[in-house]
């Protein structure tokens, strides 16, 4: 049992891959339109587990095969706290420590973000967000104060989540290698800012045929290509 919704019912997890050696890629589905269970990944599931990682597709609590989507309607919203939490307990259950691995698909690539902030030591630094769908508010959220959020206090925030968010791209070493598709460009466009706002200039944004995220090494470019 991975996680518990507020009724005290049970959700068994759904997870399935191939095992292979220490290193680990945790593949995410999103969570709406396309691609909403681990099953939209079954097609490079091979090709991993070629390259020597150990494959594992999650179906996160209402998707796919886990208990929740068999027995009752349960919610985004009431699991979405908890989201990096139950991606650990799944490799927590697998037996991994460290050298994870995420791929990412729109509302997911937030779990993962927020996966490196809570669990930096786990982290491998080779991460990709496909059509990474989330604000800063998502996954670097900083409370207002009780008299309100003026105009001082909204500049003050998004300047310090972005700080906050070159941090955790410190402490956990991750490089995310970010891909926009043109048919998502409306939704990723608050993602694609945030990437592209980044100090550290980790984050790399393609596009069909070019960088959108420039100043980076050649060494890098020739990598991500």
């Amino acid at each position: 049992v991975i996680w518990q919704y507020a009724h005290k019912k049970e959700a068994r997890l759904h997870h399935n891959g191939r095992i292979s050696g220490g290193k680990l890629a945790v593949l995410l589905h999103g969570y709406s339109k396309r691609a909403v269970n681990s099953w939209a990944w079954s097609k490079i599931v091979r090709h991993l587990y070629k390259k020597g990682f150990t494959v594992v597709m999650v179906d996160m609590p209402g998707f796919g095969r886990s208990s929740m989507n068999m027995k009752w309607n349960c919610p985004v919203m009431s699991w979405m706290g908890d989201d990096w939490r139950i991606v650990s307990k799944v490799i927590e259950h697998l037996g991994f420590t460290r050298c994870v691995h995420f791929v990412g698909y729109r509302e997911s690539c937030a779990t993962i973000i927020k996966f490196w902030k809570n669990m930096p030591h786990m982290v491998n630094k080779g991460n990709i967000l496909l059509d990474p769908i989330f604000a800063l508010d998502d996954v670097m959220y900083i409370a207002p104060p009780i008299w309100g959020a003026d105009k001082a206090f909204m500049h003050l925030k998004a300047s310090r989540q972005r700080e906050m968010m070159d941090k955790v791209l410190n402490m956990s070493g991750a490089t995310p290698w970010c891909l926009f598709t043109p048919s998502a460009r409306g939704e990723t466009q608050e993602a694609r800012a945030v990437l592209g706002q980044l100090q550290q200039k980790r984050a790399l944004a393609f596009g069909k045929n070019s960088v959108i995220v420039t100043d980076l090494s050649a060494e890098l470019l020739s990598e991500a290509q």
